[in-house]
Parts: structure tokens; sequence; C-alpha cells
């Protein structure tokens, strides 16, 4: 008998005799899910249906090599303490939802979303979610509480955008564990802020995001031999992504790539890159 069955056998049992304990606890949640998901599948077409799920595959994979970048950042910002350190980032997929959870590190989590959403924007995949911090449940068979809820609420409802909205909850708790853990000296927490300010924009309606820009260029350095991290690389798929995207006929599709244009140009502006700003003299 292999171990899956075993687990399961042995999770049915603990279910049938009320061991489990299913109790909430607070978690950092991330969610989101893929834009235009259901038009990008033709179930006539299997060659389609491959090469985005091939395309998902390579984000993914590029993505878990950006992890231990990400947790090596994370490392240095949190200090030596590893016990402290402990990484317990809990990842569920299904179909184009993407689901994230971590007790202890949200600075990671945020870390490594954001670059898995770079990722994504460079093979023409764009994401829709939010980030929060609520109550959970989590086991490997199901995940449920009111956690999950709002983050579903946040991404369907409010964020509308290609954008990862941070919810106020995410956002004061991360801060206050930077404030109050012992572990953060004067220089790592002032640097950690650094960090966040990059990463975070606030946006027409006064809704934080990721700005996946504005982190990509932590990556972006001589010892990257990735070209998927450089940002010259992300900017240029980026700037023609959205062009492509900005002649569809369809109004409502067209409004979420009008949104990713500005995004993108307001951070070439900022930044000196002027050479991939998307002009929109030509757009009615």
């Amino acid at each position: 008998m292999n171990d899956v069955i075993k687990r399961n056998l042995r999770l049915g049992w603990q279910i049938m005799t009320n061991e489990i304990d299913f109790k909430t606890e607070d978690y950092f949640i991330a969610y989101f899910d893929i834009l235009g998901y259901k038009n990008m599948l033709n179930e006539k077409n299997v060659d389609i249906n491959k090469n985005l799920l091939t395309a998902i595959d390579e984000c993914i994979k590029t993505s878990h090599t950006v992890f231990y970048m990400a947790s090596e950042i994370s490392k240095n910002l949190y200090g030596n303490n590893q016990k402290d350190y402990e990484v317990d980032i809990k990842i569920k997929s299904f179909s184009d939802n993407f689901f994230f959870c971590t007790k202890k590190n949200p600075i990671l989590l945020m870390i490594y979303v954001c670059v898995l959403q770079a990722v994504f924007v460079t093979k023409n995949i764009f994401i829709r979610g939010a980030l929060n911090y609520g109550m959970l449940y989590y086991s490997e068979s199901f995940v449920f509480g009111n956690g999950l809820i709002k983050a579903y609420e946040l991404e369907s409802q409010i964020s509308i955008f290609p954008r990862l909205l941070i919810d106020d909850t995410y956002y004061l708790a991360m801060k206050n564990r930077i404030a109050n853990d012992d572990f953060f000296t004067d220089d790592l927490r002032k640097e950690t802020n650094k960090v966040l300010n990059d990463s975070i924009n606030i946006d027409f309606d006064n809704n934080k995001y990721l700005n996946y820009l504005g982190l990509i260029s932590y990556f972006d350095t001589k010892e990257n031999e990735n070209n998927e991290l450089t940002l010259d690389f992300v900017l240029r798929e980026h700037m023609n992504n959205i062009m492509n995207s900005l002649s569809l006929e369809n109004r409502s599709i067209k409004q979420k790539y009008h949104w990713c244009r500005d995004y993108h140009n307001k951070f070439c502006s900022k930044n000196g890159h002027t050479d991939y700003i998307i002009s929109t003299i030509q757009e009615s």
C-alpha cells in the first residue's frame, strides 16, 4: 500500500472518528486566477490547450527558481535565526485558480507572487487577485474559512483589472510584524520597508496593489544569467503583449489592458525606460 493511499485512509478514519480538530487560524493569504482563461481554451484544438498548459507550467517552474532567490532576500531581512525564518508557504492550484497561504512569511509570499505575476506576463498571461489576512483551516485535503472567502471577493468584485490587490488586513499585519519582531535590527527594518515601498503602489481607487515591475528590478543583477528575470526582457514582453491585446475588439477586455498600459507607462516614465513606453496616439 503506497503512502498516498495510507494517508487518505488515515484522514478518512480521523474524520469518521472526529479526531481532526477543525480549528481555523490566522494566515496571510494570496489568491488569483488567470484572466480570460475560458477564452484561451479551445476544446476543438488540442495544440492550443497544450501550448497554454505548457506556458503555465514553464511560468511555475521559473517562479520556483526565483523562489530560492526570494527566500535568500527574505532570509537576509529576517536575520540568521532559522527558527524564526522557517518557510511555511503552502500552495494549491486548480484549473486557473492559485491559492497560497503562510503563517510566518508574509514578505516572502508577497515577493513570490509578485515575481510569479511578472513571469506570467512574459508569456502573455495576465492574472487578477488579492492578498489578505484572515482565518483559515488548511489541510492537504481542503481549505476553508472566512479568509478564503474574503480573498475570492476581493479578486472577483474589487480587483477588476490585471492586478494583485493588497488588502489592509494583509498590509497592516505585515507592517506590525516588521515593527515588533525582535530579530529585525533597525537596519534590516529600514531595508525591509524599502523593499515594501518599491513593491506596492496605490491605484486611482486608493487600493494598494503589487508593483511587479518594481520588484523584478531586485533580481536584475549581473549575477543573474536567466534572461526571463532581467527587467529589459520583462518590459519588452510586457509592452508587446499589452499592445497586441489592445487591438482586441471587446471593450470590456480592452479596458483591462488600458489599465496595464497605464501602469506600464507610469513605471517606464518614472524609472527612465522611455524606449518601452506604449503610444496612446492611435487609440480610438
